[in-house]
């Protein structure tokens, strides 16, 4: 019975692991202060239990007071590419959150396209050209939380 309530009583990924994961593998671009990596844990409409990873550029405007910002492919190409082979050997990339069936989006000012794992490593480097401009990086994961009955 102690092992059946172990199970039922499972929260999903653990927060401050995911966290650590994320700045132990995207270190180098963390550590310069301009990057940084945003975590939502979240329930859809659906059912679904996710976490969505979004990797951001952020300008001072005023002491305390920033915003994102535009960044370019060169600058997180080198980085982002290892940190998404590790995230998908680690963690669960969702599968349904959207209709394109992407886990991985990279949005830029006017567009954004999705990716599967596989189309993203097969596809993302003849797509983007160095000096293109990104706004964010969205990973979806699915955090795997046991629903109660």
């Amino acid at each position: 019975m102690k092992y059946l309530k172990r199970i039922f009583e499972s929260k999903g990924i653990d927060e401050d692991e995911l966290t650590d994961f994320c700045e132990m593998n995207l270190a180098y671009l963390l550590d310069n202060g301009d990057f940084s990596i945003d975590i939502e844990y979240f329930d859809d409409l659906i059912g679904q239990y996710l976490i969505v990873i979004r990797l951001v550029k952020m300008v001072e405007l005023s002491p305390g007071e920033r915003m994102t910002t535009m960044y370019q492919w060169q600058e997180v190409k080198d980085y982002i590419v290892p940190f998404i082979v590790q995230l998908n050997k680690n963690y669960k990339l969702n599968t349904t959150w959207n209709d394109t069936k992407g886990s991985i989006t990279i949005r830029q000012q006017q567009e954004w396209r999705n990716f599967s794992y596989e189309k993203f490593m097969s596809v993302v480097d003849k797509w983007y050209e160095d000096d293109d401009e990104i706004k964010y990086i969205e990973i979806i994961l699915d955090n795997e939380i046991l629903k109660k009955i």
